[in-house]
């Protein structure tokens, strides 16, 4: 195996069902918790938690979680190929701000040992903000993100301005 590379296992793709997790839920002694809203495991520490990927007992995948679908809207297959053809042939920062203008967003950013700018752009799709990352070469690359879905509104049943 090279460097960098994690072995993936027969187990690691099948679910859990070891009973080791349910297990620790009910000893308070374990800092877990389940969240059934985004179907998630978390392991609680005094800054947050953290999220549980793999049962720590057997090494097998948990169920996906439902983080994105609760928190974010989908790109739709539309959505996505409209966004591709209109700002795909993009290529380059210069070709970016001349056609599209000054950003709303424009941060550098360094992952994976690679720096980038990240241009963004807010309201160019209601369900992505469509974001470009330039390289140090001025090469550019379209990236869609999803955007939060909207908080839901509960109407007040004190408040005198219901409509």
């Amino acid at each position: 195996m090279t460097a960098g590379r994690v072995a993936t296992t027969r187990k690691a793709r099948a679910p859990c069902n070891c009973g080791g997790l349910l297990y620790a839920l009910r000893h308070r002694k374990i800092p877990l918790r389940f969240d059934a809203h985004f179907n998630e495991f978390h392991i609680i520490h005094p800054d947050g938690y953290m999220v549980i990927r793999f049962c720590p007992s057997c090494g097998a995948r948990f169920p996906e979680s439902r983080r994105d679908e609760r928190l974010f809207l989908k790109i739709s297959d539309t959505e996505r190929g409209r966004i591709k053809r209109r700002f795909g042939r993009l290529r380059t920062y210069s070709a970016v701000v001349s056609t599209l203008g000054k950003p709303d967003v424009d941060n550098p950013s360094e992952h994976a040992r690679k720096k980038e700018r990240l241009l963004s752009y807010l309201g160019l799709s209601k369900q992505a903000f469509v974001q470009f990352a330039v390289g140090d070469d001025g090469k550019a690359q379209l990236r869609l993100l999803p955007k939060p879905k909207p908080r839901p509104r509960f109407k007040n049943p004190t408040s005198p301005h219901q409509g």
